[in-house]
């Protein structure tokens, strides 16, 4: 999750990312897919961001919890609707395939995607250890 934050960078503006990583953390999962719905956040994050994008992670028994966080203006939600409903139509989709990767690699990995979008967005991935 380092490497991925790391190699992630943001684009074109001053936009200062902080970590909140426990010390320690095993799970065991499919480490490239969540790389890929990491990667897919922070590229969304720091499209958005005014000047702060930050990723923490809470460890829990039988998951982990991967936040990424802007202080941007929210997804709008004609982009995120069809995500939350996975459906698109002719009417309301989507206009880049971003958020949909990321939709696809939390499904792959069985965990759960949410969404915040009052101050900035808080995008919330779960993700559970598969042992």
């Amino acid at each position: 999750l380092r490497e991925t934050v790391e190699r992630v960078e943001p684009t074109g503006r001053d936009v200062v990312v902080t970590t909140k990583f426990p010390r320690e953390m095993r799970l065991r999962t499919d480490e490239e897919t969540v790389a890929m719905a990491v990667d897919s956040a922070l590229e969304n994050a720091f499209e958005y961001a005014e000047s702060a994008v930050t990723v923490a992670v809470k460890d829990r028994p039988d998951s982990c919890v991967i936040m990424i966080s802007d202080d941007g203006p929210g997804i709008p939600e004609d982009e995120l609707m069809p995500i939350v409903t996975q459906t698109e139509t002719r009417l309301q989709h989507g206009s880049g395939l971003g958020l949909w990767q990321l939709r696809w690699c939390v499904d792959n990995l069985d965990g759960k995607l949410s969404f915040e979008t009052e101050a900035g967005t808080l995008v919330r991935i779960t993700v559970p250890d598969r042992r």
